[in-house]
């Protein structure tokens, strides 16, 4: 079956609100001012918001001494897969980008694991 017909077998089930087909899982090693921390990205298709098809989810969520609290994407629906994995790196790096540029030095407990990954 194709992902589409998944898809569209699940919606034809009144039970199921709401699903997500994995189309992919990504293990990235990023380099960010010497850090390299390895993160790894989902990315899912769904019917769920019309005309933002994929979805991510990611492993590590980011919490710098320059932040409240950890950062969790508010946004995570995009109109192309290219967008959603491109909008995840730039979730998880921008904060981390952001700190070291302060002269933090970086730390592993700067990346939260995300329990539902």
């Amino acid at each position: 079956m194709s992902i589409e017909e998944v898809i569209e077998q699940l919606a034809g089930h009144e039970e199921v609100l709401e699903s997500y087909v994995l189309l992919r899982e990504i293990k990235m090693y990023l380099d960010i001012g010497g850090y390299q921390p390895l993160i790894k990205i989902k990315i899912y298709k769904s019917s769920v918001i019309e005309g933002n098809p994929y979805h991510f989810d990611v492993s590590h969520h980011v919490h710098t001494p320059e932040q409240m609290s950890p950062y969790y994407p508010s946004r995570t629906s995009f109109s192309s897969e290219r967008e959603a994995i491109d909008q995840a790196v730039s979730s998880t790096t921008s904060f981390l980008k952001d700190a070291i540029n302060k002269g933090h030095d970086p730390e592993n407990e700067w990346l939260i694991e995300n329990e539902n990954f």
